[in-house]
């Protein structure tokens, strides 16, 4: 195995035992993990696509439908453990709510 094969391979492990303890964790109705990765995969997307993202959380807390934005470029994302399509289609109708 290449090298750059076994580092992704471990950047992917640990991305998975992360998600898998956010989702134990909000099981519990423990959430200070989700604004620590809020903030996390902010700087990570500020670094990786020169980004200005901010944790809309801090502008209000549970901004609807979106959990980072930058205004500079207009784009938003919303960092979740969760993959389902009900997650999406909730995303999608709160988002849609905003712009109407």
């Amino acid at each position: 195995m290449i090298k750059s094969q076994r580092y992704l391979g471990n950047i992917v492990r640990q991305i998975n035992i992360i998600r898998q303890y956010i989702v134990s964790m909000n099981l519990l109705e423990m959430y200070d993990i989700d604004r620590t990765m809020h903030n996390f995969v902010q700087d990570i997307l500020n670094i990786l696509f020169d980004y200005t993202l901010i944790n809309m959380g801090s502008e209000a807390p549970n901004y609807l439908g979106i959990d980072l934005g930058d205004r500079k470029s207009k784009i938003a994302t919303q960092v979740t453990a969760v993959n389902t399509s009900q997650k999406i289609n909730d995303t999608l109708k709160k988002i849609l709510f905003l712009l109407h």
